[in-house]
């Protein structure tokens, strides 16, 4: 599947992109709204969050009148208004999470616990990669401002 975390302003996942268990080449999982910074991750089914990160690049954060696009129980959204305010969109729903750091995708168990343990969310997807079969590949960065996107 993939790991996607959450933390001090910075959206971070893999790249790999699984299909029927084979590693099928690499996608961008993560994106950001450039005209409000708010940030944007998705994990599972590959078409559902394509849909999702295109529709968020081009409309951003829901506001009652954007469209969210239904995802099924295959696939996930984490989103983070520019605050830090972390939402989860499932289905057609969006729903605010008391957190100040989180992590969704196969690897959110690995992600989170090395987040609660006070490092940031690159190492938690570097600490997922090794440990979770359903992420890998590079590592991509994104965060609030406008600094270019990393890819390691």
């Amino acid at each position: 599947m993939t790991t996607v975390a959450y933390k001090n302003g910075q959206i971070v996942s893999d790249s790999i992109l699984n299909s029927g268990g084979l590693k099928a080449g690499e996608v961008w999982k993560i994106a950001r709204h450039e005209k409000t910074g708010a940030l944007c991750g998705a994990a599972g089914d590959a078409g559902e969050c394509m849909e999702l990160l295109t529709e968020f690049r081009t409309h951003g954060f829901p506001d009652g009148q954007n469209y969210v696009p239904g995802l099924s129980e295959n696939a996930i959204g984490l989103m983070v208004k520019r605050t830090g305010k972390i939402y989860m969109v499932q289905r057609h729903v969006v729903y605010p999470i008391e957190a100040e750091f989180y992590a969704i995708g196969s690897g959110d168990a690995f992600a989170m616990a090395v987040m609660r343990a006070g490092l940031g969310a690159y190492h938690a997807v570097r600490v997922a990669m090794e440990l979770d079969d359903g992420s890998g590949g590079k590592i991509r960065v994104l965060r609030h401002d406008k600094r270019a996107p990393c890819t390691e």
